[in-house]
């Protein structure tokens, strides 16, 4: 890892990181106990009211997606970061208060929550508990890890600390997103709650909520709900999309080349790239996968194995060495990759998670190769966050 990298990055970013995403990892341990696939049936609950089809008039799903598409490369190509941060906060507006407008309706729509809590507890015993009555102190540590390591090294939360004004606003914006976000997270484990009474043999449990508020709600609402989750997907894209154009054109690009890019080219080579990785996406898209949260959590599986392990050592240790990183990077990502296949292949006991044996051999590759080669870069680059840390905290008003 460069030692320039790491002088960019402290002792608090780890902090900050935290921060800014319990909220994240609370809503992945939310999601798995929602998820559970367990059949209320079989306990004497009612059946299930019918999931009513897409309307007719709606347009087709393809044709749906390709416009997302243009339009997303179009406001990431002309508004770069800036959009993605003025999409972000307005998606947060819009979720928020839709939310707080329909958490009640479900809920009442359930039979209140007395009803709810009393259902839900009968086929699931131990559901409010927290580990939901399925989850096992060992799949609960790997959960956490996964996420928290993974959004670690996440390069979307990055690039929006480093166009923060100064620390201090990156300090204030994670503390407040976490207060926003926790007890908003918690009431939509209240509406999960409800919908599984709701609806107790529903396949696709994605599309509940939406199918709740178009049977039970005003349109408005409706339309505030639908309007939230399509900018939550576009601010999530475009993030994405200018981090990957980004890397490409910078980590990439510019190693291939004699002569540096000017600013302007760097800005052409961006936009172009952006384009290429949208229509690059595209095919997977227009399939309509059901699986994107097992896709997300492989994702971030991997980058918490390689990037969250890397960036916490290269933080705290100063023996740790370029090549050591690099070793990590490979070494977590591979492994991740093969126990996410043996997951899938083979059945696992339950209390067991390949996060969590991956983490353990990311952590130990990275400490032989460290003592295997030598560390003058590494000590350089540690240096560098020793002596900018006093620096930044004189800067501070």
């Amino acid at each position: 890892m460069d030692a320039e990298v790491l002088s960019d990055l402290s002792d608090r970013d780890i902090m900050i990181a935290l921060l800014s995403n319990t909220h994240h990892i609370v809503f992945e341990l939310l999601r798995v106990r929602l998820g559970h696939d367990d059949n209320p049936s079989r306990h004497g609950v009612t059946e299930p009211d019918q999931l009513s089809p897409i309307p007719a008039s709606a347009p087709p799903y393809q044709l749906s997606v390709s416009i997302m598409l243009v339009v997303l490369c179009v406001y990431t190509i002309a508004g770069g970061q800036t959009s993605v941060i003025y999409t972000d906060f307005a998606q947060l507006i819009i979720f928020i208060v839709a939310a707080i407008i329909l958490v009640p309706i479900t809920i009442n729509a359930a039979g209140g929550w007395n009803h709810v809590s009393a259902t839900v507890e009968a086929v699931q015993p131990g559901y409010f508990s927290p580990t939901g009555g399925v989850m096992t102190a060992v799949s609960a540590a790997a959960l956490f890890f996964v996420w928290f390591l993974g959004y670690l090294g996440h390069p979307g939360l990055l690039t929006r600390f480093y166009t923060a004004r100064n620390e201090r606003e990156i300090y204030k914006t994670g503390i407040a997103l976490s207060l926003v976000y926790l007890p908003f997270l918690g009431s939509i484990g209240f509406v999960g709650a409800s919908l599984r009474v709701m609806y107790p043999e529903a396949e696709d449990t994605e599309i509940l909520w939406i199918q709740f508020a178009v049977e039970h709600a005003p349109a408005i609402i409706v339309g505030l709900l639908v309007a939230a989750l399509v900018a939550a997907v576009m601010s999530t894209a475009n993030t994405w999309l200018l981090t990957a154009a980004s890397s490409v054109t910078h980590d990439v690009a510019r190693r291939f080349r004699k002569t540096d890019f000017t600013d302007r080219q760097l800005m052409t080579w961006t936009r172009w790239t952006i384009a290429f990785v949208a229509l690059a996406c595209l095919p997977l898209a227009l399939t309509r996968p059901t699986y994107i949260i097992e896709m997300m959590t492989i994702a971030y599986s991997i980058a918490g194995a390689s990037g969250g392990i890397v960036i916490i050592m290269s933080l705290y240790w100063r023996r740790m060495t370029k090549a050591a990183a690099w070793t990590g990077l490979l070494v977590g990502a591979g492994t991740a990759i093969v126990g996410r296949l043996v997951s899938v292949l083979v059945e696992l006991p339950g209390w067991f998670d390949p996060i969590l044996p991956t983490l353990v051999v990311t952590t130990i590759a990275v400490i032989v190769v460290s003592f295997l080669t030598p560390n003058d870069d590494s000590d350089a680059g540690f240096e560098a966050i020793v002596h900018r840390a006093p620096q930044s905290n004189s800067s501070r008003t």
